[in-house]
């Protein structure tokens, strides 16, 4: 009864992402037919994503100078932070600003 089920089953080379036949490998067909498939979703996938992200960078370039800019803030706050946390965790002594008299506001001479 094994012999004649596994006899039932046709094994054949299975093919690789690119389509070419893997000569050391066996699979069945069922299986060589849902990996195709798969395949090909993956495929779909990838040309439905690419699309997207063209159209997607497309709309950014109008606002390309303001994402550069905003690119540039976002590195320097993120330095300031880290430098800020290193000085804390290393308990450096940070410098403090005296209190400078306020300037009396000069006034206007007379005509």
């Amino acid at each position: 009864s094994s012999s004649s089920s596994s006899s039932s089953i046709q094994l054949v080379r299975p093919l690789d992402r690119n389509g070419k036949t893997v000569n050391d490998r066996w699979t069945t067909k069922e299986c060589e037919l849902a990996m195709t498939l798969f395949r090909d979703s993956v495929d779909s996938v990838h040309d439905a994503i690419t699309t997207q992200l063209r159209r997607l960078s497309g709309d950014l370039l109008a606002h390309q100078d303001g994402l550069l800019g905003c690119a540039g803030l976002s590195l320097c706050l993120a330095s300031f932070d880290l430098h800020a946390r290193q000085a804390l965790n290393a308990q450096w002594t940070l410098p403090t600003l005296e209190n400078q008299p306020k300037e009396q506001p000069k006034e206007q001479p007379k005509e």
